[in-house]
């Protein structure tokens, strides 16, 4: 099945980031994750929960590359404003036919998606990597993401 096909690349590409240390590569694993955000159900609630992990990642161009294509995406996703990725990880779970249906939001109302993008634009996302992880776990905190475990992918490693 072509999504379930979809899922594996995705799960071949989070292994790939836990020990790539190239930031060429890292980059381009980063595309192909952004792109899973023009898909629906969990593979999109999967590729928002990669890309705000990596806003804490040790790499600075790396964390301020994944802030700018999510503040990009932010503010031209015509479903930026929805559920949560809890909440359609839920729903999903309930009814796993609405998997290929369901599109999650990135945030619940434009006031939360405005603090956000505002966040995402407005640190400097190449300085400090603590400030960076503080920051992401500030827009968690506003997306409910929990990001204990990114599909396996430790949010407090050394390279995330």
């Amino acid at each position: 099945n072509y999504y379930n096909n979809l899922l594996d690349i995705e799960n071949i590409i989070i292994n790939e980031l836990r020990i790539c240390t190239n930031v060429k590569r890292i980059r381009l694993y980063t595309d192909i994750i952004y792109i899973y955000l023009s898909y629906y159900g969990l593979i999109r609630c999967y590729a928002l929960e990669i890309l705000i992990n990596l806003l804490g990642h040790k790499y600075p161009k790396i964390r301020s590359y994944v802030a700018e294509i999510l503040y990009l995406q932010f503010i031209s996703d015509g479903n930026a404003i929805g559920k949560s990725s809890n909440e359609v990880k839920e729903l999903i779970a309930a009814d796993p036919i609405t998997n290929q249906t369901i599109r999650c939001g990135f945030a619940c109302n434009s006031e939360l998606l405005d603090t956000v993008t505002n966040i995402l634009i407005t640190i400097q996302w190449d300085n400090n990597t603590d400030e960076a992880r503080e920051q992401r776990t500030k827009i968690c905190e506003l997306l409910t993401i929990d990001l204990t475990y990114v599909r396996g992918v430790k949010s407090n490693n050394t390279n995330s």
